[in-house]
C-alpha cells in the first residue's frame, strides 16, 4: 500500500485549491493500512468531508472536532476518538480531523464546513500535537497525485537558517 505516496489509500484523499489536500466528499471506502501493525480498517469520507459517518439530515452537529492524525484515526471508525467522544456525550460530533495538518489547514475546513451546515457547531475541539508547526509551517505541505497523499514542501536546514523547499507536481510525478 505504500508504493506511492505517504502511505494513505489511493482517493482516501482529494485536491484542494487552499489547503493541498483534504478528505475526499462522498468517497468509497478503502482499506488503510496504517499503522501496519493492525489489521486493515475502511476509511471514506461523508458528505460534508469527514472520516466519519452522516447524521440524521433533521439534525445538527453539537461538537467539532478538528485536528491532524491523532484526531483522523488511525483507527477503525469506532475505535477512533471522534465515535468514542460522541458514544460519551450523547452528541453528534463532527469528527473532521485530517491527518498531516496543522491548525491553518484545519481552521479553513472549519470554516468551509460550518458554511456548507449554515451554522457553526456550539463545541469546538481542537487537538493539538508538536508536528502542527512544521505542517503549519509549510502550509500547504502536501497534495495528491494520481490519488495519493504527497509531500510538495519540506524543511531544508542550511547554514543554521531554516528554508521551504517546495516541488512542482511535474518534478513528482518525473
Amino acid at each position: 500500500p505504500v508504493a506511492f505516496g505517504r502511505g494513505y489509500p489511493k482517493y482516501h484523499f482529494t485536491k484542494h485549491p487552499s489547503r493541498g489536500f483534504d478528505i475526499s466528499k462522498n468517497s468509497e471506502k478503502v482499506k488503510a493500512h496504517r499503522p501496519t501493525e493492525i489489521s486493515p480498517y475502511p476509511v471514506w469520507g461523508n458528505s460534508i468531508g469527514c472520516f466519519d459517518n452522516e447524521i440524521d439530515k433533521n439534525s445538527k452537529y453539537e461538537v467539532y472536532l478538528a485536528g491532524d492524525s491523532f484526531t483522523w484515526g488511525y483507527a477503525p471508525l469506532e475505535k477512533k476518538f471522534g465515535t468514542l467522544l460522541e458514544e460519551r456525550l450523547d452528541l453528534n460530533v463532527a469528527a473532521c480531523g485530517v491527518t498531516h495538518t496543522g491548525q491553518i489547514h484545519q481552521f479553513d475546513k472549519f470554516i468551509d464546513i460550518s458554511n456548507q451546515l449554515g451554522y457553526f457547531p456550539q463545541t469546538v475541539v481542537v487537538n493539538v500535537i508538536r508536528n502542527d508547526i512544521t505542517n503549519d509551517y509549510l502550509h500547504p505541505q502536501a497534495t495528491i497525485i494520481d490519488g495519493y497523499q504527497v509531500d510538495i514542501a519540506k524543511k531544508v536546514e542550511r547554514f543554521g537558517s531554516i528554508e521551504v523547499s517546495r516541488k512542482s507536481e511535474s518534478d513528482l510525478r518525473s
